[in-house]
């Protein structure tokens, strides 16, 4: 049994005020608000899982309070929160610290006619202190594959974690960008480390209306097929093409944990607004794995999810 996320929300504020800029707050064991990828919900994803970079370089769930509201009539999001670091909770910091987290992104284009027409773009950092180790690992985007990059754990003092994001689409085509830097600082007068990865992804909807983008939160929302499976002599559901290349660099310092390459293609069928079935086929390549010079390989995942929601 996993927690996930379990929070109680206020939004007394905004149904006072009734305008735009005043926040919602949100306390308990919560997203900490950094990059869209991870924002999404997993039942709305593009792939059967996050890239890489999600996973290793961004936090997850943790303890803390989060403030979040929208402006210039929802073209502008924003999102800000403080966390506890604490070594059974925090996937890469062992220690007992702080870390503020937050969130902006912005609608350069919108057409208020075409809600499927949009240009969005955003940044996102974290500040990690008072933490006394770390580690940083990924899968090959497959929650069933091995760990294929791994630093291992070793002391630090502190690390942060910058990151952009840009989204477009128009109607059924969609493509996005996403990268984060994290810098970790060593005890002492060690110096610093440097991480890094990125992804580049495309949408099409085959059947369908493109993705839903939710403005008022800065995510992908539910899909909602005009045509189902209910009805098997109208409709069919919504199906969607994908595909994405994504990169992990963690060979940087005295503790590099090797680097990755993954190119994935995949096809998503949603039956009804509720089910969704994912495959997923995926090529990855490893340099140095866990850090071991020459340590190289290549390996072909084929994944299969199933979704189901009441």
């Amino acid at each position: 049994f996993t927690l996930a996320d379990l929070f109680i929300e206020w939004s007394g504020l905004v149904n006072r005020a009734g305008k735009e800029w005043v926040p919602t707050f949100r306390l308990g064991q919560i997203k900490e608000p950094m990059t869209l990828d991870w924002m999404n919900g997993a039942k709305w994803t593009m792939f059967a899982e996050r890239a890489m970079f999600t996973e290793t370089l961004v936090p997850n769930r943790t303890p803390g309070i989060r403030a979040h509201g929208t402006g210039l009539d929802r073209r502008l999001t924003y999102q800000v929160g403080l966390y506890s670091v604490n070594e059974n909770l925090d996937q890469f910091a062992v220690g007992q610290g702080e870390a503020i987290t937050g969130r902006i992104t912005g609608l350069l284009w919108a057409p208020k006619r075409h809600q499927r027409r949009l240009l969005h773009v955003g940044a996102s950092s974290t500040w990690r202190q008072n933490v006394s180790s770390v580690r940083f690992q990924a899968h090959p985007e497959s929650w069933s594959g091995p760990d294929i990059v791994d630093t291992g754990d070793y002391d630090a003092d502190a690390y942060r974690s910058h990151a952009y994001e840009v989204f477009f689409q128009y109607d059924r085509f969609a493509a996005i960008s996403e990268g984060a830097w994290t810098q970790v600082t060593l005890p002492g007068n060690d110096g610093a480390i440097d991480y890094r990865g990125w992804y580049a992804a495309l949408s099409y909807y085959l059947i369908g209306k493109g993705i839903n983008f939710n403005r008022t939160l800065a995510v992908f929302g539910r899909v909602r097929p005009e045509r189902t499976v209910i009805c098997p002599k109208t409709g069919f559901g919504d199906l969607e093409l994908t595909a994405r290349y994504s990169t992990m660099n963690l060979d940087d310092g005295p503790f590099p944990g090797g680097a990755a390459r993954n190119l994935t293609v995949g096809l998503n069928w949603f039956p009804r607004d509720n089910m969704r079935v994912t495959f997923n086929y995926m090529f990855t390549a490893v340099k140095n794995a866990y850090g071991v010079t020459d340590a190289d390989g290549t390996m072909n995942s084929f994944v299969l999810r199933l979704q189901y929601d009441l």
